[in-house]
């Protein structure tokens, strides 16, 4: 048998038809066409849209259709036969196996370590968050929060942000003067 490509633009040069013209009509793009009348399979959609588009052109072309389709699926499968007799397996040596090997090991580390990662942050982000709101809360509701040892020093009425015998606490809010009594200096 001829080539079947040969056939199918013999078939088309007799009846005077372009390439373009068979692309507009059946609307199979001129890639897959010019690789039909090449027998280059390998441009080609596999299964039912090959042969879908083999009849398209054999119609076109005036070409029976299912003889047309049952060529191309000959030369098809000779064309696959010979493919996967000149392929060479590809074969992957011990070492590139162990490096592999390590690498996907590494990778799942690392993927590991970035989860962790996020975890300590976010619960770190968390606990600050939270002791920020609990201080936030505390000094809203008029209790500032005292640590041990902090001591209140009497403020004059010039120095208390305009009220008079002010106590400016250490972190400098102004508190009630009446425990001072009019003392000047640092409380014990």
């Amino acid at each position: 048998m001829t080539d079947f490509g040969m056939n199918l633009r013999s078939a088309r040069e007799r009846r005077g038809i372009s390439l373009r013209q068979i692309a507009i009509s059946t609307k199979i793009s001129m890639v897959v066409l010019e690789a039909l009348e090449r027998d280059d399979f390998s441009h080609l959609p596999g299964g039912i849209f090959s042969r879908a588009f083999v009849r398209a052109y054999a119609i076109e072309v005036g070409l029976d259709p299912e003889e047309t389709v049952q060529q191309f699926l000959t030369k098809f499968d000779e064309a696959q036969a010979a493919r996967r007799d000149t392929e060479v397996p590809v074969e992957v040596s011990a070492e590139d196996q162990a490096f592999l090997n390590r690498q996907r090991k590494a990778a799942s580390i690392l993927r590991v370590a970035v989860v962790v990662l996020l975890v300590v942050i976010i619960g770190a982000l968390s606990v600050w968050l939270t002791s920020r709101t609990k201080a936030a809360r505390r000094w809203t509701q008029g209790r500032p929060a005292r640590r041990s040892g902090e001591r209140f020093r009497v403020a004059d009425a010039g120095h208390a942000g305009g009220r008079a015998g002010g106590v400016r606490h250490a972190a400098g809010r102004t508190g009630d003067c009446r425990r001072a009594r009019g003392q000047r200096g640092v409380l014990d």
